[in-house]
């Protein structure tokens, strides 16, 4: 290391010492509130999640504070020229402030999840394979946001509207095409159902488009820095004229149209159903808005109350007035059911297209109601665990059977073992496909998937027992 490079990085220590002290307090608090709510809430299946919950969205925030002060904040004050008036080599600068960046990013994540891990070596083992392979995922990670983040502080000016369009573009891709952002590089390593859970396998793929986004990135960034000798970064520090500005106001505001647009739709207010066509007993109302319907419904009804309230003996429902609606009336979109609202305290309602009564399985709608009563119920501690294959297993189980699952024989046929023979001949099912359930059951489809989950549970049956 010479003696240039040695002050240039004294020179960035002492000059933002502050900034990264405060940083650093700044990333403690966050950690010791991550820790007191999962302490608190209950609703962490391992404390190792919290340096994913941590890395998005913190980290970025602070990597985002770190561009700002070391690299926007040298060109809009334009002091960078006195050190460009030295003589020493200006790719020297740039990958200092780079370097200095990334280590001091580096440093506070690794702090966090060397906390995380001594607390959660109280709970659950912890082997050194799994140590490297957190530590991997987590270091490919911060490389890959810090390139991101310092070529877009080199941008100036122009950095903002640039973020803002690569949001909503990847928010409409990722909302109409069959691209999911969570699965793809960077979010993927940092999965919270899979950086606490995954021990054993690399994942190959994600460390590949990290380190290849985080090498382009890094690429352009040099690149700009280096164009013209740094003027054109230089150009883009200058403040935004009033033009620009009006630019960018219109931007927001087409931007957001394009968003209310495209956007989720509001979630829908509670209801109650009116006395004309409905059939109630204890926690369930059955609406039927044809009056051949009726004996149909009732049946309905008669079977979701005795699989609700034997539910209740095993998952206690806190709320009084949680109930059990079901809209039975055609519906506009191709599916069968559709869920309308879930709350632990309102209970749930869902319409069911009933049309087409002779095809009609209480089984399996029966699935779908308990599937929502448990998810709503839950407080969604039940969404924790990976990609709901063991919540779709009891649905199905719980419909078939109920409280009387012990009571067929193994000599009997079982329809649903049968639907999951099926689906397990034409699918491959493995370690992979049981991690990635939301993308194999979209193979299988909806109710064949919840019958292989089924057959998991019917496994457990035989092995420990009803009761257990």
């Amino acid at each position: 290391m010479t003696a240039a490079l040695r002050a240039l990085i004294g020179k960035e220590l002492q000059q933002h010492k502050g900034t990264l002290f405060w940083l650093v307090c700044f990333s403690s608090l966050v950690t010791w509130m991550l820790f007191r709510i999962a302490t608190v809430g209950g609703q962490v299946l391992s404390y190792l999640t919290i340096t994913s919950t941590f890395a998005v969205p913190i980290l970025i925030v602070i990597a985002f504070v770190l561009g700002q002060r070391l690299v926007a904040a040298e060109y809009y004050g334009q002091t960078q020229r006195f050190i460009e008036a030295l003589p020493i080599r200006q790719s020297y600068v740039h990958w200092t402030r780079y370097g200095v960046g990334l280590l001091s990013l580096l440093a506070i994540s690794g702090g966090v999840w060397t906390a995380c891990v001594t607390v959660a070596m109280r709970f659950e083992p912890i082997t050194p394979q799994f140590m490297t392979l957190m530590a991997l995922r987590l270091g490919t990670f911060v490389f890959a946001v810090w390139s991101m983040v310092f070529t877009l502080s080199l941008l100036g000016r122009l950095r903002i509207p640039l973020i803002a369009c690569a949001a909503l573009a990847v928010s409409l891709i990722n909302s109409f095409t069959r691209f999911e952002l969570n699965r793809f590089g960077p979010l993927a390593l940092m999965d919270q159902q899979l950086f606490a859970f995954e021990r054993t396998t690399l994942p190959t793929n994600e460390l590949i488009q990290t380190l290849a986004l985080g090498a382009l990135m890094l690429a352009v960034g040099m690149w700009l820095a280096h164009m013209r000798d740094g003027s054109l970064v230089e150009t883009l520090a200058t403040p935004i004229t009033t033009r620009a500005k009006g630019f960018l106001v219109a931007l927001a505001v087409t931007t957001l149209g394009i968003y209310s647009y495209f956007g989720p739709e509001p979630q829908v207010t509670p209801f109650a159903f009116s006395d004309t066509y409905v059939a109630k007993d204890g926690p369930v109302e059955i609406a039927y808005l044809d009056p051949g319907f009726e004996a149909d419904a009732r049946r309905l009804m008669n079977y979701l109350g005795e699989r609700t309230v034997a539910l209740r003996a095993i998952a206690p429902i806190a709320a009084e007035n949680f109930l059990v609606r079901v809209s039975l009336a055609p519906v506009a979109d191709a599916t069968k059911y559709r869920t309308q609202l879930t709350s632990p305290l309102e209970g749930v309602v869902v319409s069911a297209n009933f049309d087409d009564s002779p095809d009609w399985n209480n089984a399996l709608f029966g699935a779908y109601v308990i599937h929502q009563i448990l998810f709503a119920q839950s407080d969604s501690r039940l969404t924790l665990e990976p990609h709901h294959w063991l919540l779709d297993g009891f649905s199905r189980w719980w419909a078939a059977h109920g409280e009387r699952a012990g009571l067929r024989s193994d000599t009997e046929v079982d329809p649903v073992m049968l639907e999951a023979l099926h689906a397990t001949r034409h699918t491959t099912i493995n370690e992979l496909a049981l991690r990635q359930w939301d993308i194999s059951s979209e193979e299988f489809g909806e109710y064949m998937a919840m019958s292989v989950a089924y057959s998991g549970w019917r496994v457990l049956q035989r092995q420990r027992g009803t009761d257990a």
